[in-house]
This record gives structure tokens, sequence and C-alpha cells, in this order.
């Protein structure tokens, strides 16, 4: 297994070799214990206690952590705000329209506005987990027609309240749970 150091990730993040190691273990689905045999274990513990990981407790490895968004997100593609939030846009079919006949992917300035406010309350998620939970949402929805499709920009925050924190929630654990069972997702 091949891993990249970026230096500029080590320094802004305060990151060991050791530590970026480990998480890059956990985030290609490799178990760091078996990969790495001469890691001291304090560096697992300072993993453990960094905030990137969280426990795993149904996990049978010997190694029970899976990445949080805050771990996830020291692997994703550094790409600026507004491209992310047409990415986001994107996931929504063009031309649906919902129930009061407003467009599914809702006007950019509001997308931007209500995923900065996202970004800032809900840290633990990663831009990679809220396009991957984001996907799934419109692809179940596009298996009932789009009927009753939240827009794109109620999904992210409607009278303080975020379905998207929900479907990332479901997200995190469905994904905790295949790194433990080695479950694909089709």
């Amino acid at each position: 297994m091949m891993i990249n150091l970026d230096p500029e990730i080590l320094n802004k993040e305060d990151v060991s070799p050791n530590v970026y190691s480990i998480l890059a273990c956990l985030y290609h689905g490799k178990n760091p214990k078996e990969v790495f045999k001469v890691i001291p274990d304090g560096t697992y513990i300072t993993v453990e206690t960094s905030g990137y990981v969280r426990e795993n407790p149904t996990s049978q490895s010997s190694y029970p952590y899976a990445l949080t968004g805050k771990g996830m997100s020291l692997f994703e593609d550094t790409s600026p705000f507004a491209t992310f939030v047409e990415e986001y846009r994107n996931l929504f079919p063009k031309g649906v329209k919902s129930g009061n006949g407003t467009p599914i992917r809702g006007d950019k300035q509001g997308v931007s506005k209500k995923m900065e406010w996202f970004l800032r309350t809900y840290t633990e998620y990663s831009k990679s987990t809220i396009l991957a939970a984001t996907k799934l949402y419109v692809e179940q929805m596009q298996r009932k027609a789009y009927a009753y499709m939240t827009q794109a920009d109620y999904l992210i925050n409607k009278d303080g309240v975020s379905k998207l924190a929900a479907l990332c929630e479901d997200f995190d654990n469905k994904t905790a749970h295949m790194i433990k069972s080695g479950e694909r997702r089709l």
C-alpha cells in the first residue's frame, strides 16, 4: 500500500506522519495494525483521541475504528467552495420541479448560503460524505419518480432543521458497518 504524505496537510492539521499513515489505512479500508508492524502503541492512542476516528464496537478487527467526517476530510480533494456547491446542486436532476412548482435544484445563492451554514454547524461531515449521502438520497427519490423530493437548499436547512445532517449521519453509520463487515455497496 502506497501512502503519499503531504507536508502541507501534516503542518496544517498538526498530524504526525505515523498518525496520518494510520488514518490513510482506515480511509482505504485496511487494518493499520496488520499493515504497520512497527508503529508504537502510543501513536494509536493519539489517533483514538484526535477526533479523526470513532470507535466501532461491533468490529471484529484488532483495530475497531472508522474515520469520522473530520478524518475523511484529510483525504478529499480540496476544491473551492463554489465548485463543491455546484457539485452538490448537480446531483439534483435538471427540469424536475417540486410539488409547489419550484426547481428541485434550488437557486445557487440559496444553496451556497445554506451550505456555508451546514459546513460551520456540522463540522464532523466531510464534503465527500455530504456528496455521497446526497447522491444516495437522489437515487432513492429517482426510484420513486422524484415524488415528494426535497429541494436542494431545503435538504440542507429548512426552519433550522437539516435533513442532510440526518442523511450524513445515516451514511456514516452504514459506512462504518460496511467497513467492519466487508460489505460492498452496489
